[in-house]
């Protein structure tokens, strides 16, 4: 992106709504979005923060709950958004929205759950 438009730079891995224009806008309605991030959910490394989840007494729960994109990462792995079940969605004011992804079979469009969840970076 030109910074010379007050635009962030875009970074190599990172897909893009709308890339390299002044509105980044979102088909879901998501204002100004800068960074999309498609995860999938890896089975062992949830067994595992779950396990440190009980060592812990649940505050690595209540940390996790504070900083949903966090444990986004920490349980899922990147991947493209066909196979995508969450989505790290990052906005101009450098927040984390995090997604569930649908996917709609009858119409065959990818969808993002409109019940998200926000955290400061």
């Amino acid at each position: 992106m030109d910074s010379s438009r007050g635009l962030s730079p875009m970074k190599q891995g990172r897909q893009y709504v709308n890339p390299n224009k002044d509105d980044q806008m979102s088909p879901t309605n998501f204002s100004r979005l800068h960074e999309i991030e498609c995860y999938k959910l890896n089975k062992v490394k949830n067994v595992i923060l779950w396990i440190c989840v009980v060592l812990t007494l649940g505050f690595l729960r209540l940390f996790f709950y504070w900083l949903p994109h966090l444990m986004v990462i920490f349980t899922h792995d990147k991947c493209p958004l066909s196979k995508a079940t969450k989505v790290l969605l990052k906005d101009q004011y450098e927040q984390w929205f995090v997604a569930n992804v649908k996917d709609m079979e009858d119409s065959g469009i990818d969808g993002v759950d409109g019940n998200n969840h926000s955290a400061m970076k």
